[in-house]
């Protein structure tokens, strides 16, 4: 995995990082973010993130397995933040591959996760260096904000 396999949903950030009401916005508001910068936030996460510096992994109750990332952070200053990230993994079959590598996943799932589009099955975008064959499908992973 790297940077082109990290998914921010915007309600992560405009919900929870840059809301006024939540603790973490007086620690990104000090370093110059505000309640308008969700854009500027999430491309600047989405440019640091790097599997490469990945640390402290933990596998919760569900099976999914979270993890941070140092980064250095800000607008007006840069602070070190912890980013703490998700690994969903959804089973599914293939069901197209292009000539770059790139394929799409129908979910055996009518659940829809983050970064899924489609209808009532849907469907999943990802690298096919990241599938994993198992007995009848595949894996295909994406990462997301924990």
């Amino acid at each position: 995995m790297n940077k082109r396999h990290c998914y921010i949903p915007n309600e992560k950030i405009e919900l929870y990082l840059l809301n006024p009401e939540k603790k973490h916005f007086f620690e990104f508001y000090s370093v110059g973010y505000t309640a308008h910068s969700c854009e500027i936030l999430k491309r600047d996460l989405e440019k640091q993130f790097s599997m490469e510096y990945s640390c402290d992994y933990r596998e919760s109750y569900d099976g999914s397995i979270s993890f941070s990332i140092f980064m250095m952070l800000g607008i007006t200053m840069k602070k070190r933040f912890r980013t703490v990230w998700q690994i969903d993994y959804i089973t599914g079959e293939v069901v197209d591959i292009s000539e770059s590598g790139k394929c799409v996943v129908e979910s055996d799932s009518k659940e829809h996760k983050e970064g899924a589009y489609g209808g009532e099955w849907p469907l999943y975008d990802c690298d096919i260096s990241l599938l994993k064959k198992i007995e009848q499908g595949s894996y295909a992973q994406t990462v997301g904000v924990n």
